[in-house]
């Protein structure tokens, strides 16, 4: 509300329904530095909100709080795996971003909503980031092989039903022969990034895990937008499943959009995995 004198309408008057949100200016930036309790509707204060954090590849990061819509988005990804046959039970292994990161969130709720115990490996995108736009290479490629070392170990000493990978971060274990034998013995595999162009995770999928097969499907978003293509469609957005039998893709799952460098930093072989 302290934003209304600087608008050109009056959103307590004016904003009727999802439609007119388009008239508010984009106030992404103001999610660095706001204080998170002045994003809490006075309505419903005494609630208490999760806070999650943006990747920061613009910048700082952002924040924003929520209170069911990634937990009726993680119960959405359940009921789509069932509809896709994926692994109904088993232990998950998150590789990728944890602590403010809503990913390891969805990716924990999920799994426990399929009874399964999740083994996480936290990914730090930021100090990527800031390793690669200061010209040290050699840093994150060191911290990326730190992460495939230790993704080994929990393959090799666990039982892991589903693993979830960054794309970055499972072409860097594809090229590992070892690394590659354990992974086939998992029987779902999730890549996840913010965006995917057409044909980009059945390449990942297809390239770096030949024994899987790929096929793509969609969701539609709670809102009606299409976030996934429909079964045997030619997009994947954000996302897909891939199970020795089947793929059952969805899409609620991201990660911040792939730094410029980064293929050519785990020497990938295919240029068009990611876009």
């Amino acid at each position: 509300m302290a934003k209304a004198e600087s608008l050109d309408f009056d959103p307590r008057s004016d904003v009727r329904c999802v439609a007119d949100l388009v008239r508010f200016p984009d106030v992404s930036t103001d999610l660095r530095d706001v204080r998170v309790e002045r994003l809490v509707p006075k309505g419903i204060r005494e609630r208490t909100p999760q806070v999650f954090e943006s990747g920061g590849t613009t910048g700082r990061p952002k924040r924003i709080v929520d209170f069911t819509a990634w937990d009726e988005e993680a119960i959405a990804t359940n009921t789509a795996l069932d509809e896709h046959a994926f692994p109904a039970q088993g232990n998950w292994l998150y590789v990728g971003p944890t602590g403010p990161h809503v990913m390891a969130y969805i990716v924990s709720r999920v799994a426990r909503l399929r009874a399964g115990a999740v083994l996480s490996l936290d990914f730090d995108p930021r100090w990527v980031k800031k390793a690669l736009r200061a010209g040290q290479r050699s840093v994150a490629e060191a911290y990326v092989a730190h992460i495939v070392e230790q993704a080994h170990d929990i393959l090799q000493d666990q039982q892991i039903a589903t693993a979830v990978f960054t794309p970055p971060i499972l072409i860097a274990a594809a090229r590992r022969t070892r690394l590659v034998r354990l992974l086939d013995r998992v029987s779902g595999h999730h890549v996840g990034r913010h965006q995917h162009q057409p044909g980009d995770a059945a390449a990942t999928g297809s390239r770096y895990l030949p024994r899987h097969q790929v096929r793509r499907a969609v969701r539609q978003h709670r809102d009606g937008a299409p976030r996934c293509s429909a079964r045997g469609a030619t997009t994947i957005p954000h996302g897909a499943y891939s199970a020795r039998s089947t793929l059952a893709p969805m899409s609620m799952w991201s990660t911040s959009p792939i730094p410029p460098g980064w293929l050519p930093m785990v020497r990938a072989a295919a240029s068009g995995c990611i876009a």
